[in-house]
């Protein structure tokens, strides 16, 4: 009996562990599973990861290079009025540094777009023209803006401006519809506006879409300062509004605006890439902001001198 005991015991304690050992296997290769599924699951999400990284990537070269004309020159001077100029000598030296500089960047500009000494230049400036296209650009928008037409939008102003201008019209309340005329320019003396505040043309990054060989495009940017005096006026559409003039929003207001025009340039055949856009309204250079962008513009150079310094290993 007591041999059948012991028989009986080594036979449940070896059941026993075979059973243990068949669960740690079952275990085991359950583990082994899961982390074959999760290491599968892992490397699936980093392929479409680096797949959406890759398309992101490839959008941004491809949007990036059309968002450099969207760009806002540095220095860029939209000087007061005598009356509010300031009184500042360091301001009005750097003021007229800024207009000589950009004079023979320009002159530069239309320099190097000689085919020959003795050839004429490729570049043709038109600045005549310029006013009357910024007026006529000032108009669409503004009447674009109040219809809410964002493909007109889009055909007048620049993608960053112009998607500002679309979470506008998005944000307006159901049945309200505005309306925008242009009454009259205030030709305020002595600046006879409208009238051209700021003219550069400054060299772009290389478009890697393009070869090694291909020139980066030259933009053109231009500031129209227009006085004006505009008629606003909102309507209710709604179900009780019929069509009706919302109260005390009829106004007529005297505005002046800093409208900044870009178009970029061929650089090998000095032809426009691209339609003038309106990219952005501006304000006054107040002393202020003139030390701002002072002090952004000597970081960037502060930053691009290291990376330079960087890359040659300095």
């Amino acid at each position: 009996m007591a041999v059948a005991g012991r028989l009986r015991s080594s036979t449940a304690l070896g059941l026993r562990q075979t059973a243990w050992r068949a669960g740690e296997t079952t275990q085991w290769q359950h583990v082994r599973c899961m982390s074959a599924i999760d290491r599968a699951t892992n490397a699936r999400a980093k392929r479409e990861q680096s797949r959406k990284t890759g398309l992101r990537q490839e959008q941004s070269v491809m949007g990036g290079t059309d968002l450099q004309n969207e760009i806002l020159i540095p220095s860029t001077w939209v000087r007061p009025p005598l009356g509010r100029f300031p009184r500042s000598p360091s301001y009005l030296y750097h003021y007229l540094f800024t207009k000589g500089r950009d004079f023979l960047g320009r002159l530069g500009m239309k320099w190097s777009s000689k085919p020959g000494l003795f050839k004429p230049a490729l570049y043709k400036p038109n600045t005549s023209k310029i006013v009357p296209m910024a007026k006529a650009m000032h108009v669409a928008m503004y009447e674009a803006l109040a219809r809410g037409d964002k493909a007109a939008l889009r055909k007048t102003c620049g993608a960053v401006l112009a998607d500002r201008f679309a979470a506008t019209i998005d944000s307006r309340p159901p049945g309200r519809r505005y309306g925008w005329e242009l009454v009259r320019y205030n030709w305020t003396m002595p600046w006879r506006y409208p009238r051209i505040m700021d003219h550069k043309l400054t060299p772009l990054q290389r478009d890697p879409r393009l070869s090694d060989n291909a020139h980066p495009p030259v933009l053109r940017q231009v500031v129209v300062t227009i006085a004006s005096r505009q008629r606003r006026v909102e309507y209710d559409y709604g179900k009780q509004g019929g069509g009706r003039v919302v109260p005390g929003s009829e106004k007529e207001v005297d505005v002046v605006e800093n409208v900044v025009l870009s178009q970029p340039l061929d650089r090998d055949t000095w032809v426009p890439k691209a339609d003038w856009k309106i990219i952005s309204l501006i304000g006054e250079t107040t002393p202020e902001k003139w030390r701002e962008d002072k002090e952004l513009m000597e970081s960037m150079e502060r930053l691009h001198a290291q990376q330079t310094r960087n890359r040659i290993g300095l």
